[in-house]
């Protein structure tokens, strides 16, 4: 939801005043302390007479700044929400008082992230683009930072495959990093979306890309690493993601060249390789959209309407069945949401159980009903 404009303003003055230093957690002792932000933000020298500590808010030309900082934000077509409003993004260290995105899409929170190197190989490029191609192409997010080499390969095949893809910046709005990528921005906002947290006017100094992988990897539900060296910033992102319980899953890089040297330090610590599109949604749980077929899709259709989510329950089901836990593990779906639709497809005759209950399976497949 987008910040309420005096609210904004406030959180936009605090920002300038601490010189982005400031985070949610800063807000909260002020609001717990004070009240909601925007209710004294105005009277402020009342609050810094009662606690000197927070003299900071009384410097000069703050309310200017925020003025500034809305106005950029409203002609470039960014808008402001508050992560904490996001549990993903609320359970990152220190998370911003504020995010700034632009374009159609909404803010993911089950994505795939893509990092590598700048100086990204042939291979390197390749494996990364028909990945997030075809990942796109499933309906999965692709995230990554608009920088050269992986991340930019990501996001164009992420285009290519009709798909949604966000980047997350390092840098002010209006600055985009590095500068030849502003076409590719644009082309990123028509469909997908373009974040930071940083104030217009910010440039990409090299101690905000670390902090901003940080949001990188709290949106992906897993991390994909193609190719890095031992001392990448890309690693930075993965430890961010282990921090924060995604998985990490590696494409081996080839063990002859230092851009292999991070992803083989990652497979000795225990990351999963993976090498095709299979192996990513796996790793998320989910199949391919492919696997129903045109004419099951049909036949499906024919015993009762069934949404793109109950046709995935159904294809994980698999033509011999499964048992309900592997079900709930496999579709990765609230538990609810799952007991909700078996129990729809059971009573429609779409699914069926085993003689002792445990194995559920699809009466429209082949195991079910013949060819």
């Amino acid at each position: 939801m987008e910040t309420a404009p005096e609210r904004l303003h406030a959180l936009l003055a605090l920002m300038a005043a601490s010189g982005q230093t400031a985070h949610a957690a800063v807000v909260g002792r002020l609001e717990a302390a004070f009240g909601p932000i925007e209710s004294w933000w105005r009277r402020r020298t009342t609050v810094v007479a009662s606690d000197p500590s927070c003299a900071l808010l009384t410097a000069p030309g703050l309310d200017r700044a925020a003025e500034d900082a809305h106005r950029v934000l409203t002609t470039l077509g960014w808008r402001s929400l508050e992560p904490v409003a996001v549990p993903e993004l609320a359970a990152i260290p220190d998370p911003p008082p504020l995010l700034f995105v632009r374009g159609a899409a909404v803010l993911p929170v089950d994505a795939v992230a893509m990092v590598g190197a700048r100086r990204a190989s042939a291979y390197g490029l390749r494996m990364t683009s028909g990945l997030a191609e075809g990942l796109a192409a499933e309906g999965v997010p692709v995230v990554s930072g608009l920088a050269r080499g992986i991340d930019a390969a990501a996001h164009r095949a992420a285009l290519r495959g009709g798909g949604v893809t966000v980047a997350v910046l390092g840098s002010g709005p209006d600055k985009p990093y590095p500068s030849e990528h502003a076409r590719l921005a644009d082309d990123i906002a028509e469909t997908g979306l373009l974040v930071t947290e940083f104030l217009p006017g910010t440039p990409p100094l090299p101690h905000h890309f670390p902090r901003r992988n940080r949001i990188l990897a709290a949106m992906a539900r897993v991390v994909v690493l193609v190719e890095a060296r031992l001392r990448s910033g890309s690693l930075s992102t993965v430890k961010w993601a282990a921090d924060l319980g995604r998985d990490v899953l590696v494409v081996p890089g080839p063990v002859d060249h230092e851009l292999g040297e991070g992803p083989m330090q990652l497979l000795r610590e225990g990351a999963h390789p993976v090498a095709t599109v299979d192996d990513v949604l796996e790793a998320m749980g989910r199949l391919r959209r492919s696997v129903v077929s045109v004419d099951d899709a049909r036949s499906l259709d024919a015993v009762a309407p069934i949404d793109e989510e109950g046709r995935r329950l159904l294809a994980l089901l698999g033509g011999e069945g499964t048992d309900l836990d592997t079900l709930l593990r496999m579709s990765g779906l609230p538990v609810a949401t799952v007991m909700e639709r078996v129990l729809e497809f059971e009573v429609s005759g779409v699914l069926l159980r085993s003689e002792d209950g445990r194995t559920l399976r699809s009466a429209l497949t082949k195991a079910g009903r013949g060819p």
